[in-house]
């Protein structure tokens, strides 16, 4: 009976792992709604909220939800670097760890597979240099990136957008 239940225990816990892995990652970035955010399925969601002057991160997982001002943070994180520290440490000098090289090894062996696996799903962009003969010289650009299946525009009202959803699996 007892073998049972680690056996039911291991089988849901590799379910969970897998659906982990299998779980969509998705980055948006939308300039005309100002809406940045990275989402994994609904496990976990991170947004960036712009009220006025401020930043705000929100972060939200499973039992957990946490907004914070990120101007604020990163004035705190620099005013505690610029604190003197009044106690005095000696240190004895650190073994070097080779385990950095094997990552940054393996990352540069893969890195083309690793790009090849995120999928733009949608890509519209608005552009305008306050340049005419600059918009005219970027019409072949767009019209290119237009038989790709990007939406690419040039306008000649000052009005200038993105609008990006980039998704990614861990597996």
């Amino acid at each position: 009976m007892v073998g049972w239940v680690i056996i039911v225990l291991v089988v849901l816990f590799l379910a969970v792992i897998l659906w982990l892995l299998l779980a969509t990652i998705t980055l948006t970035v939308d300039t005309t709604t100002n809406e940045y955010s990275i989402v994994w399925f609904g496990f976990f969601q991170g947004r960036l909220q712009l009220v006025g002057e401020k930043i705000y991160v929100i972060v939200r997982a499973p039992f957990f939800n946490k907004r914070f001002d990120l101007e604020q943070k990163i004035l705190k994180e620099i005013t505690d670097a610029q604190k003197p520290d009044t106690t005095i440490k000696e240190t004895a000098p650190k073994p070097k760890h080779s385990s950095g090289k094997f990552m940054r090894k393996k990352l540069r062996k893969n890195w083309l597979r690793i790009i090849k696996s995120f999928q733009v799903r949608r890509f519209r962009m608005n552009i305008d240099t306050d340049n005419f003969i600059t918009n005219s010289l970027l019409f072949p650009i767009t019209y290119f990136a237009q038989m790709r299946g990007y939406q690419v525009g040039i306008n000649y009202m000052g009005m200038q957008s993105v609008s990006l959803v980039i998704q990614n699996r861990l597996a």
